[in-house]
């Protein structure tokens, strides 16, 4: 396993990464809060409208598996570092300017964590659907991303998206197969 997807509690992990499995989201869709992991499959192209990828399809070749570690895990989150990790996603509620700090913090233990000095961070800015533009601004002048992403060393990434309407999502997509180098085939469940 070659990446994971991380962030503090309720910034919607599961719903991008349901997304990136072509789940069908909708606003009603609510998911239950991780407690523990998920290892999802990520299809590297999107399927068809209506279509739904099945873990186990034989057609499909390029499958990347993402741990998805819950918020409230956060001080457990190190024992899955290890040299084998190549990506991080690291998602963030970018409607909810009370978990700046939070956020702001966990990312920098990620990416002064010894076992990570090689991997790549992309810092997602999630539910851009339910805030505005002027607030993205200010969370990321609260957060310093412009200074992080300069002192990074091209190590860090940030996308704005939706994971509810699906907007960016396949930016999103696309960086973790650049950037997440060890592809599986599918295994059966």
């Amino acid at each position: 396993m070659s990446c994971l997807c991380l962030g503090s509690q309720s910034t919607g992990k599961t719903m991008l990464l349901k997304h990136l499995q072509n789940y069908e989201v909708t606003n009603i869709t609510v998911p239950i809060e991780t407690v523990g992991t998920n290892i999802v499959n990520i299809p590297r192209h999107p399927i068809g409208k209506g279509e739904k990828f099945k873990g186990n399809r034989s057609k499909e070749k390029d499958v990347l598996e993402i741990r998805e570690i819950g918020g409230s895990m956060a001080p457990l989150w190190p024992s899955y570092y290890g040299a084998s990790i190549k990506s991080i996603v690291f998602v963030i509620d970018s409607s909810n300017l009370f978990q700046v700090s939070i956020s702001t913090v966990l990312l920098m233990e990620i990416l002064s964590h010894e076992k990570l000095t090689t991997a790549k961070i992309l810092v997602v800015l999630n539910k851009k659907d339910v805030t505005t533009q002027k607030k993205l601004n200010y969370l990321k002048f609260m957060m310093r991303l412009e200074n992080i992403v300069n002192e990074s060393q091209k190590r860090v990434t940030v996308e704005e998206v939706s994971a509810l309407t699906g907007d960016g999502v396949e930016n999103v997509r696309n960086w973790i197969f650049t950037n997440s180098t060890t592809t599986t085939k599918p295994q059966a469940r």
